[in-house]
């Protein structure tokens, strides 16, 4: 991948510096091309102008890669910032106005011909006009390629967000599940047909916070909390007292949005990696601090977990990026497993954000 992005650099770079020497030597292309009465152009004046051009080019070659380490244009890692434009600024005059003298310096030498050393106005504004062009050629490609990285991945992160939106939705209707809820529901109807109804109910629900789930890719926290309700009502059925949730999110905070699907993943992989029974319950705790949502869970992991589902912590880290937001917290004890999760941009209407 280097490799390809230095390539690309140096055509470009070999590009904007054969533009630059036309640019800067225009006049005297176009004199050389249409002279008038008084000038006649000789072969000595070809020369000359190709002698000329060829050092500008070198010069802005040169410069374009001496600027490659600094600005670092194909990595879209490195920001711009205000120190970085005035460090490149200087580098690149400075850098013009030295390889200028030395290149022309060796041209003249080579030709055998005396240097006239001093100073010339003409030839000091025609290094400056330079070397602007090419520290905005740098920025050009710099912002090109960042806006291309950009694009990609984004392209990226909606195709990870899409494939673990699948995977949940495949989740809930895999027949593990699907056996595990038919299981539960085929109990409940002999025992407590009005339970049944519930539980077909949050059942629905469920599936259908799922699907929902297409063109929305984040929700409140207090929807978000009052959907999980339901699949704890289904995995409650299952394990009974075994499994218990405590919540203590104030008010303030339910108006805040999440990733949809969010505590739900959490809440499953704590399910599907941990032993749960009346001897050792799986005790989960949700509360917000440091304007971020907590969710812990004991650890007691089982030597075989079930087959992965839900959007995955992977997944949930990739809509973070996506959405521009602080990263997921982790932290892993012997006894207890944590995940942070930032709280995003606080609805301020009745409005659904996406």
């Amino acid at each position: 991948m280097n490799a390809e992005r230095f390539k690309m650099y140096f055509l470009f770079a070999i590009s904007l510096s054969l533009a630059i020497g036309l640019f800067i030597h225009l006049n005297s292309i176009l004199q050389l091309l249409a002279p008038d009465d008084v000038l006649i152009p000789t072969r000595r004046g070809a020369e000359h102008l190709m002698r000329n051009m060829s050092i500008t080019f070198f010069v802005a070659l040169c410069t374009f890669f001496l600027n490659y380490y600094l600005v670092k244009p194909l990595d879209p890692l490195k920001k711009v910032s205000l120190k970085m434009v005035l460090a490149a600024l200087l580098i690149t005059v400075v850098s013009v106005f030295i390889l200028s003298d030395l290149f022309h310096g060796i041209a003249h030498f080579l030709s055998n011909r005396d240097m006239d050393i001093h100073f010339n106005a003409v030839f000091a504004a025609r290094d400056l006009i330079t070397a602007l062009f090419i520290l905005s050629g740098i920025f050009v490609i710099k912002t090109v390629y960042d806006r291309q990285a950009y694009i990609l991945e984004n392209e990226r992160l909606t195709r990870e967000n899409l494939l673990g939106q699948f995977e949940s939705l495949k989740n809930q209707l895999s027949p593990h599940f699907l056996f595990n809820s038919l299981s539960a529901l085929k109990s409940l109807i002999l025992e407590n047909p009005e339970n049944a109804q519930r539980y077909i109910d949050h059942l629905s629900r469920v599936l259908r916070y799922s699907l929902k789930s297409k063109g929305e890719n984040t929700v409140t926290l207090a929807e978000e909390l009052e959907e999980l309700n339901s699949y704890l009502y289904l995995v409650k059925m299952r394990y009974e007292d075994s499994i218990r949730i405590d919540t203590d999110i104030p008010e303030k905070y339910l108006r805040h949005r999440i990733p949809r699907l969010a505590l739900q993943t959490l809440v499953e992989n704590a399910v599907k990696h941990n032993v749960i029974s009346k001897r050792h319950p799986l005790l989960i705790h949700t509360f917000v601090k440091d304007h971020r949502v907590h969710v812990s869970n004991t650890r007691r992991e089982k030597q075989k977990a079930e087959a992965g589902n839900g959007i995955g912590l992977a997944n949930l880290m990739s809509q973070y990026r996506m959405l521009n937001s602080r990263d997921i917290l982790i932290e892993r004890t012997s006894d207890e497993f944590k995940v942070a999760l930032p709280l995003l941009k606080r609805d301020t209407d009745e409005s659904s954000h996406s």
